[in-house]
Order: structure tokens, then sequence, then C-alpha cells
């Protein structure tokens, strides 16, 4: 019986951090808003443990996604039989001795003369 009221107590407790989560979400900003999701951990802090590496992490995965982090200039160059796509990216971060990337993608048609 002890045993049944423990994780009685237990499930309680994670509903309310739950509720609690879902009554700060409003007022978060909306990029931190995954951390109000189920699936991160409750532990004896609301958000869990790791607040802090979780919260570097939704910023370097918005800085991915943040197209003001780079300069890209796209050019998509045609002829009678294949499509080209040149990407010219310039990210603030690279490794040493390199400035640009750049990326081709190259379209052949299955009905192409060659």
């Amino acid at each position: 019986m002890n045993a049944n009221a423990v994780a009685l107590l237990g499930h309680a407790s994670h509903q309310l951090s739950m509720h609690q989560r879902q009554a700060i979400k409003p007022f978060l900003n909306k990029e931190y808003a995954t951390l109000c999701s189920p699936q991160s951990l409750v532990t004896e802090f609301l958000f869990g443990d790791e607040l802090q590496s979780q919260l570097n992490n939704i910023k370097a995965s918005n800085k991915i996604g943040n197209n003001d982090d780079h300069e890209a200039s796209n050019k998509i160059g045609n002829n009678d039989d294949h499509e080209v796509l040149w990407c010219l990216l310039r990210p603030k971060r690279l490794p040493r001795g390199f400035s640009h990337i750049i990326a081709a993608v190259v379209y052949h048609p299955p009905d192409a003369n060659y």
C-alpha cells in the first residue's frame, strides 16, 4: 500500500509540474517554448537539471536556421538539357582558411538527349 501512495504522489507531482509549464509557456519567448514540452524531464527543478545546456542548444539550433547569420546568394543556370543551382554561403564561423562554402546541384531530366 505504501508503494501505491508513493506512486500516486509521484504522478500528482509530475502532473502539477506539467500544468505549471503550460501556465508559463505563453509568457516565454517563442523560441524557448520547447522547454515546456512533455518530453522534457521533470526533476526537482521545473525545467530539469540541465536548463542552461538546453538553453544553449536552443540558441545554437536557432542560429543555424536564422538567415541573419550567413549571407547566401543563389544562381540558377540552365540550358536545354540540364539545370544547375549554385549557392554561395558565407557563415560567420568556418574553419581557418575557409571563407565561403559553394554548393551546386545539377538536375538531368530523364529525357535528356545525352
